[in-house]
């Protein structure tokens, strides 16, 4: 099981990305497996899944990825901007964002694109381009209202 942190420990791992005030956020990164029916499956829909912070102040974006048991360890920090994304989804339990480029560790290629990518004849997947980043937000910390403010703000 994972160890939570608090939102002051959260707000402490991402401050030196910003000179501005942020919000941050708790967050999973949705694996191409994380839609039904796959993910009615224990364990199926987390391949590829990991848990994180994200945060922003309305123009730049920064991902840390937590540590398997500790969720003050960071293990990678993603970094990016309003740019270089082409377009934001919020939905009821998802968040997707469409980036204009891939950013390895970061984004993939879908559920559909993974699919082909391991079903025979495997080049239908290499149509499919590695730009989505999918996130389940968290609540922990009590600002999903303002981080999805912010990120429909444009």
């Amino acid at each position: 099981m994972k160890l939570t942190i608090s939102l002051d420990e959260a707000k402490n791992l991402h401050q030196e990305y910003y000179n501005t005030d942020f919000v941050i956020t708790l967050m999973k990164r949705s694996g191409a497996w994380d839609v039904p029916p796959w993910s009615f499956v224990y364990g199926l829909s987390d391949l590829g899944s990991w848990d994180g912070n994200i945060s922003t102040d309305g123009t730049n974006f920064v991902v840390t990825k937590s540590g398997y048991v500790s969720a003050d360890k960071v293990k990678n920090v993603y970094k990016f901007s309003r740019d270089d994304i082409q377009s934001i989804k919020t939905g009821v339990f998802k968040t997707t964002f469409i980036m204009n480029k891939k950013i390895p560790g970061l984004t993939g290629k879908g559920w559909l694109g993974t699919v082909l990518t391991y079903c025979p004849p495997f080049v239908f997947g290499l149509l499919f381009k590695s730009k989505y980043f999918r996130i389940r937000s968290d609540n922990e910390y009590d600002t999903e209202k303002q981080f999805n403010e912010l990120l429909n703000k444009s």
